[in-house]
């Protein structure tokens, strides 16, 4: 999703943008056409959810008057392609590629069906120009999206195929329409969660006079601790506090804040189809014990005849038919990382998941040996059975792309009506590829969706530490309460170089400002006090630096660094809850670089959830003066890997 157009964003884009009568489902609300222009051959038309103030995600593509494609032959099935905004060669102007996996981006699918009536629908994912650079999509180079039937006649190069329609779309603004940079003002790294909230600030502030440019790279909470800890960025993006041993391994930091930047969700997600209908299925309850039934591998042919999963996804009267086959091995991450760490604490804190673990299930299914008594909470899933086809993968976009592609960990194209797909993913990307999301059994006994209402009921209960973190609490009994929810810090310490604190304030402060009311998909308002506690942060970061503390503020000294074992990833003890407040082979590592720009006094437009651009009119905020002069660091860049 952003910045660099080079051969290593387009190996990081990993796979498609074009194509895709795809084999997701899109469940997310979307919003209706919004004035796309469309142009048709003998009628046909298009519309998509949403065709303007678009970033890379998902949308459903609608057409009409398309011939009914023949099930006997496939004629007249209909491909999807992004292409140029007023394409006039197929092969030129539009983005075509084989299908995912066998490229490294760019998928075609073919054989979308149109119905006897014209229509026909597919769920397609468009890429800005970060992640599709041959076109560089973006608010200054609008694009469009193409669907045309395949008569059974090649499309003769530099032409149109005969029978087609398309519509036009436009783009959110992002760093893609930024002049390039090559200083940043201020350097943020870890969470990806975090990224997309970021990434809407900063593409619509960069064109503005006097531009405070800054830089977002998205890793994990555990890399974006360990590179602020070793001077790379300036503030790192985590779910979780820093440890005591990462404290005491940095003795030149002795005082960290904790700055809430959103509120947001793990999310188990799944794709598969009704194996005799082939239509989607959209619901799911899964309990904590057969979360960890997929984690750890045991006997995943067999999960749907589960006696626990039959009994929370009745088929009577519904007309369920599950996958014939079960589902494939999960896809996760396989670098440590926060969300991990969330949701094993999750199943650890469950005695029916603790048991199954152990070796000693209720319903007497035998967990994988491989697994058993395996201790949580941990930040890693590893493979821990070789050649078993468990294959976690780096960083959350391959995870998250395969899931909307209907792509296995081993990097195969699954049927999913034949053998379903269950993976864990956060809520934006969960929401950006409208990908189904179970709902999770919690401490409570009620299955909870990840909506806007229980992701506030999970904030109530979550533990605030003495530094001002929040981390979930997966044993309180509320019934309403999402148990894996999250809230995302900007973590920063003494050791910022001054120069550098007026730029990160102004970041903090429009982070928490009334974009938090406008937000983009798959994030929750942050509740006041969070937003309060930001804003104080951002605005004593000089005395942070000096050491001269304002003692209401919350924080972490190195020599009193609380003992978080058992506690960091939501173990209830030890802390006490928030008040009420109410009103194997596998995708190398990578550290996906994502460069943007941003000011104090921009008006800030970017996508929310109900698919409209929001403008937010940001305060002007004065450099500070008087700031010492000091000698600048050796600040390190994040390496660069590409990913095979």
């Amino acid at each position: 999703m952003f910045f660099t157009a080079s051969p290593l964003r387009r190996l990081l884009a990993g796979i498609s943008v074009t194509a895709l009568a795809c084999a997701g489902l899109l469940s997310t609300a979307t919003t209706n056409p919004v004035g796309a222009t469309t142009t048709g051959i003998d009628g046909r038309t298009l519309s998509l959810s949403q065709d303007s103030a678009l970033v890379t995600r998902a949308v459903t593509v609608s057409w009409d008057g398309f011939r009914p494609t023949r099930k006997s032959s496939g004629q007249y099935g209909v491909n999807i392609v992004q292409c140029k905004g007023t394409p006039t060669a197929l092969d030129t102007d539009c983005f075509m590629n084989t299908r995912f996996p066998n490229a490294d981006q760019g998928s075609i699918y073919y054989g979308a069906t149109t119905k006897a009536d014209g229509t026909g629908s597919a769920n397609f994912e468009i890429r800005g120009a970060m992640d599709l650079p041959e076109f560089g999509c973006a608010v200054s180079v609008p694009c469009s999206v193409l669907a045309y039937e395949l008569t059974g006649d090649p499309t003769p190069a530099g032409q149109m195929p005969s029978a087609y329609a398309y519509a036009t779309i436009s783009f959110a603004p992002s760093p893609a329409d930024c002049p390039a940079v090559a200083n940043f003002d201020v350097r943020l790294g870890g969470e990806p969660s975090a990224a997309p909230l970021l990434y809407g600030l900063a593409g619509s502030a960069c064109l503005a006079a006097n531009p405070l440019i800054y830089d977002v790279t998205e890793t994990s909470s555990n890399e974006g601790r360990e590179a602020l800890f070793d001077g790379q960025i300036d503030a790192g993006i985590t779910d979780v506090p820093a440890t005591p041993e990462e404290l005491a391994a940095h003795p030149v930091v002795q005082r960290v804040k904790y700055a809430p930047l959103d509120l947001t969700a793990v999310a188990v997600v799944f794709l598969m189809k009704d194996s005799r209908t082939g239509t989607p299925i959209t619901s799911m309850v899964l309990s904590p014990r057969l979360v960890a039934r997929v984690i750890s591998d045991t006997q995943v042919d067999s999960f749907f005849a589960d006696p626990e999963f039959q009994a929370l996804n009745p088929t009577i009267g519904t007309k369920v038919n599950w996958p014939a086959a079960g589902i494939a091995r999960p896809l996760i991450r396989a670098e440590a990382n926060a969300d991990t760490g969330l949701l094993t604490g999750w199943l650890n804190s469950n005695p029916a998941a603790r048991a199954f673990l152990d070796g000693a299930d209720q319903y007497s299914v035998s967990v994988n040996a491989a697994w058993r008594g395996i201790s949580y909470p941990t930040d890693i899933f590893e493979s821990r059975a070789a050649g078993s086809g468990y294959t976690p993968l780096t960083t959350q976009r391959p995870v998250g792309v395969r899931m909307f592609y209907g792509v296995n960990p081993s990097g195969n194209l699954t049927q999913t009506d034949f053998e379903g797909i269950i993976g864990v993913v956060d809520l934006p990307t969960a929401q950006r590829y409208g990908m189904a999301t179970a709902s999770i059994v919690n401490a409570a006994g009620v299955g909870v969706a990840p909506t806007t209402e229980s992701i506030l009921a999970g904030y109530r209960a979550m533990t605030l530490n003495a530094d001002g973190t929040r981390v979930a609490n997966p044993a309180t009994t509320d019934p309403a309460a999402y148990p894996l929810v999250k809230v995302d810090h900007a973590m920063v310490t003494n050791a910022l170089n001054p120069s550098r604190e007026a730029a990160l304030k102004g970041l903090l402060l429009q982070t928490v400002g009334s974009v938090q009311d406008s937000l983009p998909f798959g994030y929750v308002s942050l509740p006041a006090e969070a937003r309060a506690q930001t804003t104080k942060i951002a605005l004593n970061l000089d005395a942070l630096i000096s050491g001269v503390e304002d003692p209401s503020t919350p924080e972490q000294n190195i020599d009193q660094a609380p003992d978080y074992s058992g506690t960091e990833y939501g173990d209830s003890s030890g802390n006490q809850p928030m008040p009420d407040t109410s009103p194997a082979p596998q995708d190398s590592a990578t550290k996906t670089i994502y460069r943007g720009t941003a000011r104090f006094t921009p008006v800030v437009a970017f996508p929310t959830q109900n698919g409209s651009s929001t403008l937010v009119v940001l305060f002007l905020l004065g450099i500070a003066a008087g700031l010492a002069a000091i000698a600048p660091g050796i600040w390190r860049r994040f390496a660069r890997r590409s990913v095979s």
